[in-house]
């Protein structure tokens, strides 16, 4: 079991049927049927929280695959993510339950 920890930034964008990360160094997307498992777990310095991802087609980075990704977030970092949809697109049947925006800390958001 590998687990993908990259130091770094990454852009997170959701889209509706994938998951994309843009960073300096590697860009990579990520299907939603590919993630079997998630967990939401506080890191011991009780300042950060670690969402871990885990993957049924491991992540494939040059010759390493990674089953599991892990996104770092600081407790403190609360955000406000406005849904970006038009309406068509919020009619299909599994989009009809989003928000229009969602407020709070952003592991929970994109937990």
């Amino acid at each position: 079991m590998f687990f993908f920890y990259h130091r770094g930034k990454y852009q997170l964008n959701l889209y509706k049927r994938s998951v994309r990360f843009h960073g300096s160094s590697f860009n990579f997307s990520i299907d939603y049927w590919n993630v079997i498992k998630g967990f939401l777990l506080p890191l011991p310095d009780d300042t950060h929280m670690i969402f871990v991802i885990g993957l049924d087609q491991p992540l494939k980075i040059g010759n390493t695959l990674y089953s599991y990704i892990g996104m770092q977030f600081k407790k403190e970092y609360h955000e406000v993510i406005k849904v970006n949809l038009d309406r068509n697109e919020r009619n299909e049947e599994k989009l009809r339950e989003l928000d229009d925006e969602y407020e709070g800390p952003l592991f929970e958001i994109v937990g």
